[in-house]
């Protein structure tokens, strides 16, 4: 049976939770693939959105309206009255502080915590920080009137980035990382004694992040609503890279030649006694042919 005709016999795939779904996936490809890719990256930018609307967006409302009256970034270094530390808010996810006389982080109460410092921001999640140098060449207004108006105008649309950017994104990050890994993949299956096309093989590393995904979005929702804290919400997405390499693992294996072979193997031989055999498979003389006694007696069989 040639590799299409085996093909067509596997089920459809569901969703690509295990290996051989994941597998089934990459096999067929088409629009229902991209809508299962869709899927888990807009359930991971709808979970970042609803942690921005209920955490983050929150916060910024407030620390807005304890702005002082003159303050500003000017040359990428922060004009600020004052020399101390003041703390603008602090809730459960989010912290937002400025200390111009700090070179570094300070304090963390908040999940994220966000310091302004004299020529950075430094932003500090669990354990690790991340410095952001303020871009030089510009002068933007950090007093209270300016960053309202500015604030009020673009809360709506930046909510709404929020959850499309981050879906966005992942498809796209996706996309990228998958090359090199479906390449690995094909590698694997030429070891394994099987062909695998580098699309297939491409497809295969994509579906593999499709349950990471949603274990990623559901720590974030169950963050979102305090259920977890932070550290067990990155638990719970670290989880992924377990799952996801399961699935880059085993999958060449059913990508490859078992898939054909459990088709093949579903695939009846025709029946001994079948009136409806091809002419080719009718040999004289043989005892399943109905005519073959007649031949041999020098009769004709009826037309």
């Amino acid at each position: 049976m040639p590799p299409e005709a085996a093909e067509a016999t596997v089920r459809a795939p569901w969703l690509p939770l295990t290996p051989r779904g994941a597998a089934r996936f990459a096999r067929r490809g088409g629009v229902r693939f991209w809508l299962v890719v869709l899927l888990g990256a807009t359930a991971i930018g709808l979970a970042c959105g609803r942690l921005a609307f209920v955490g983050w967006f929150p916060a910024i409302d407030e620390a807005v309206l304890r702005l002082p009256e003159q303050a500003a970034l000017d040359g990428g270094v922060l004009r600020w009255p004052g020399q101390e530390r003041s703390v603008l808010v602090e809730n459960t996810w989010l912290g937002i502080a400025v200390d111009p006389a700090a070179r570094g982080p300070g304090g963390q109460e908040a999940d994220v915590q966000a310091d302004f410092t004299r020529d950075a921001l430094w932003l500090t999640v669990l354990t690790g920080y991340l410095r952001l140098p303020y871009p030089a060449g510009y002068v933007l207004r950090l007093d209270r009137g300016a960053v309202t108006t500015r604030w009020e105008a673009w809360r709506p649309h930046l909510l709404v980035a929020v959850g499309v950017g981050v879906a966005t994104l992942m498809v796209l990050g996706w996309a990228v990382l998958a090359i090199p890994l479906g390449l690995a993949e094909a590698l694997l299956a030429w070891l394994l004694g099987g062909g695998l096309r580098l699309a297939s093989a491409w497809r295969l590393a994509i579906a593999s992040f499709f349950p990471g995904a949603i274990l990623v979005a559901t720590a974030l929702f169950l963050y979102s609503f305090r259920f977890v804290n932070v550290a067990a919400a990155a638990g719970i997405g670290l989880f992924h890279a377990v799952w996801t390499l399961g699935i880059l693992l085993l999958g060449p294996w059913f990508l490859g030649a078992p898939v054909v072979t459990e088709a093949r193997e579903q695939t009846a031989p025709p029946s001994a006694g079948n009136p409806f055999r091809p002419a080719a498979d009718v040999v004289e003389g043989d005892s399943r042919n109905p005519f073959a006694a007649r031949r041999e007696a020098g009769e004709e069989p009826p037309d």
